[in-house]
């Protein structure tokens, strides 16, 4: 993984420089995508924006140049095609209700 130096804040453009001690690289780069983001959400929900924006940074880096299936596997997000599936076995079922629902507009 190569290590994120700059990071720009998404609103105001600001670019961070992120210089990290020997310690905090290794903590950075032990952890799992997993306990990354619950390292993002703690930071975001404790408003600590360097911590936050280092650990967005890493996350990134980590997603780079993988296809969308690996993506998938690294945030264990099953395919969209099931979601597809679903609601069209959900319309079949329900079609005897379909004349009467008008949905949105």
């Amino acid at each position: 993984m190569s290590e994120p130096e700059l990071c720009s804040h998404f609103s105001t453009g600001e670019t961070i420089p992120m210089e990290l001690t020997s310690w905090e690289k290794h903590f950075f780069n032990s952890l799992s995508i997993s306990k990354l983001g619950q390292l993002v959400n703690a930071c975001h929900y404790l408003e600590f924006p360097h911590l936050y924006h280092y650990s967005c940074q890493v996350i990134a880096s980590h997603l780079r140049n993988k296809s969308v299936k690996q993506m998938r596997y690294m945030f264990a997000i099953e395919s969209a095609m099931h979601e597809e599936e679903d609601e069209k076995r959900l319309r079949e079922r329900n079609e005897w209700n379909a004349s009467t629902w008008r949905g949105p507009e």
